[in-house]
């Protein structure tokens, strides 16, 4: 009860910021500009002044919220300003948590069909509600065994040594068991992220089939649900990866790319009037800005007070995006440096490039694990919903095995 009534005035209070915002903005007009953005500030701040007092799941959501409603509210300023002096304009605009479609805005994969334009008709809404159905529970159900066994993988798989106690730094190079891990471990993290789009894919298409079966057709829910279900994937197969460029400005967290060209590159490359310049400063900033995120992210999970005791964890996630930016503009279309990637035949590109994660990755993964997120994974029937049930088929995979014979005896 004490820990329920802790979460709740966390997230309580995570939340002030946002209702002052829409209380500002929705309900009544006319707020200067200026405490609107220290309204945002204060959104993305808060978080980090609880100095990590929940669960580290629970710090990671409301860190998550305060950047992803922070962004929001940039946007909506951004769009006021926009607007001058015409307050029709003004209050058209769409409310600020409506984050994910300003954030992704042009960024679907049928913006340019014309046919997006035209009202659907009843039967061409009703087919569709049930096939989109149909498909997120079958993405929910494939989810259960593969997540058992990433999970699994990380309860069955021993730490690398000294991961806890010493700084990825001086532990280099790592052994492939280290390599393997990391890679591993940062798979399974963001195959969790993975799982929360088609959990929020899962509830709009269940209310669009709900709203279809028992109440009149709704086209503004049908709208939404077809805008989200249109967005670029998360992950576009990252495995076929063939430069550094092609992982992160076509595989990888593509839903969030739209919102960083507009927040990050192109204000940084308005200021240069050389374009080549102008494309490389931009493109270094979008990696500056995510792993700036990222730290913010890690900082907010464990604390401010307790991060300064894990020696040269502040500031690895901004160094490992940097790392990934050089390697962006390397092997990024029309530089001198992308010659040498044109001749490759497209198996050594890739072979190239997975290489590359593989030894980068683990600078980004280490701080979650040096932190104990991997943990958790390992509570009774498992805190992240997948319990032990592909356990002892994965002895056989583990890089580092925890012989612990009560781990089988739970499955």
């Amino acid at each position: 009860m004490h820990m329920l009534l802790k979460r709740a005035l966390l997230y309580g209070g995570s939340s002030l910021p946002s209702l002052l915002f829409y209380y500002l903005t929705e309900k009544r007009h006319g707020t200067p500009i200026g405490i609107l953005v220290m309204i945002t500030a204060v959104q993305v701040l808060l978080p980090l002044s609880y100095d990590g007092a929940g669960y580290l799941a629970d710090n990671a959501v409301m860190a998550v919220l305060g950047v992803t409603l922070g962004a929001g509210m940039a946007f909506y300023i951004r769009d006021v300003q926009q607007c001058g002096a015409d307050d029709t304009k003004k209050r058209a605009l769409p409310p600020f948590y409506n984050v994910l479609a300003r954030w992704n805005e042009n960024g679907g994969r049928n913006n340019d069909d014309p046919d997006d334009t035209k009202p659907p008709s009843l039967s061409v809404m009703q087919t569709d509600s049930r096939w989109w159905l149909i498909q997120s529970v079958g993405y929910m159900l494939f989810s259960i065994p593969v997540m058992a066994f990433f999970d699994g993988l990380l309860r069955v798989c021993q730490l690398p040594p000294d991961t806890e106690t010493m700084a990825y730094w001086y532990r280099l190079p790592p052994p492939w068991q280290t390599l393997a891990y990391h890679l591993m471990a940062g798979f399974t993290l963001h195959l969790h992220v993975w799982i929360v789009e088609m959990l929020y894919r899962l509830f709009l298409t269940v209310r669009l089939a709900i709203v279809f079966c028992f109440f009149s057709p709704h086209v503004g829910y049908y709208q939404a649900t077809r805008q989200f279900i249109s967005q670029p994937a998360i992950f576009d197969q990252p495995w076929l990866a063939h430069s550094a460029y092609n992982l992160w400005s076509a595989r990888w967290h593509q839903i969030f790319r739209p919102g960083f060209i507009k927040l990050a590159y192109q204000p940084v490359r308005s200021l240069f009037p050389s374009k080549e310049r102008g494309r490389v400063a931009a493109t270094m900033a979008v990696f500056l800005a995510s792993g700036l995120l990222h730290d913010y992210i890690l900082v907010t999970m464990m604390g401010y007070s307790a991060i300064q005791t894990f020696a040269g964890m502040l500031g690895q996630q901004t160094m490992f995006f940097i790392l990934q930016g050089v390697a962006t503009v390397i092997s990024a279309p029309g530089t001198p440096w992308s010659r040498l990637w044109s001749w490759m035949p497209t198996w050594l590109a890739r072979s190239l490039t997975f290489v590359w994660i593989v030894y980068t990755a683990p600078i980004f993964v280490d701080p979650f694990l040096r932190i104990g997120l991997h943990k958790e994974a390992e509570g009774n029937d498992s805190s992240w919903g997948y319990r032990y049930t592909q356990d002892p088929l994965i002895l056989i995979l583990a890089s580092y095995v925890r012989m612990d014979p009560s781990l089988f005896r739970r499955c």
